[in-house]
């Protein structure tokens, strides 16, 4: 596949596949363009619907799917996204996605989503539209695809559904949300093996700390003195398990990933909100 290239599946599915990499089915009656070819695949979708099974990457996106000015990011997973006029829906049976406006260059910064996932938002709007729901029987049933793309374990650094509890330690890491969009999301159930951990009564000095080791650990500079300084905005649910978190100012991608494996494993004795104060000096 080329830049500019357009695909057009009229009376068939067609399947796109990069061997190790990812498996695209591009269902009968779609059509795609494609905006990059190189690193990253990004495919614009202008009617219809794909599925695709993306084996994980450590940063960055392995594939994005353009909807409008809308992008849902892949980090690795299996999710199917459609659209009919202005309307999209999005169902996520696998991994991380993250929705919100295409950026020009770099990562997309938006509504982090994980699995399991349905989720429908205008094109024109994806982060002021989105809503979510992470029962498993709104989630529409994946496809088999193409064992190539078969994703590799990943730790899991979000909140965790009741079935990725046990793959909880060796799931890839995703990034916490650097902006806060209005969005409505369904309570998530806590697993059995998160529920009977008892409350930290130093668990916002243990996220912290768990942070400015992140950061310490991604100062390159040399011969200068770097200090980084960020606040972490933390919203816990009523048992202390963190619902959600953002830094303001955004950190690395790389920090927010690291970060994130120790915050949605540390449990408050209370529940509400939070703001952290964290700096390093290097």
């Amino acid at each position: 596949m080329r830049l500019g290239d357009v695909i057009e599946a009229r009376g068939a599915q067609v399947t796109v596949s990069r061997p190790g990499k990812l498996t695209c089915a591009i269902e009968r009656g779609s059509s795609v363009r494609v905006t990059h070819a190189q690193g990253a695949l990004v495919l614009a979708l202008t009617t219809g619907g794909l599925e695709a099974q993306v084996t994980p990457v450590s940063s960055g996106e392995a594939l994005a799917v353009d909807v409008g000015p809308s992008r849902v990011a892949v980090h690795g997973t299996h999710l199917r996204v459609a659209r009919v006029g202005e309307h999209v829906v999005v169902d996520l049976t696998e991994g991380v996605v993250s929705v919100g406006a295409a950026p020009r260059v770099g990562s997309t910064l938006g509504v982090l989503v994980s699995a399991p996932a349905h989720a429908e938002f205008s094109a024109a709007d994806a982060q002021g539209t989105i809503h979510v729901t992470h029962t498993s029987s709104a989630v529409r049933a994946a496809a088999v695809l193409s064992p190539a793309a078969q994703p590799k374990p990943m730790a899991a650094v979000v909140p965790p559904s009741p079935t990725a509890l046990s793959r909880a330690e060796t799931r890839e890491t995703a990034p916490i949300p650097s902006s806060t969009p209005a969005v409505r999301v369904e309570p998530r159930p806590v697993g059995p093996s998160f529920g009977n951990t008892p409350p930290d009564p130093n668990a916002q000095s243990i996220v912290a700390a768990a942070v400015r080791a992140c950061m310490a650990e991604r100062l390159h500079a040399d011969d200068v003195t770097v200090v980084v300084s960020t606040t972490l905005y933390v919203q816990l649910r009523d048992d202390g398990w963190v619902h959600s978190a953002r830094f303001d100012p955004p950190v690395a991608p790389d920090v927010n990933a690291c970060a994130a494996q120790s915050i949605y494993k540390t449990r408050f004795n209370h529940g509400g909100e939070l703001a952290i104060a964290v700096s390093v000096k290097n």
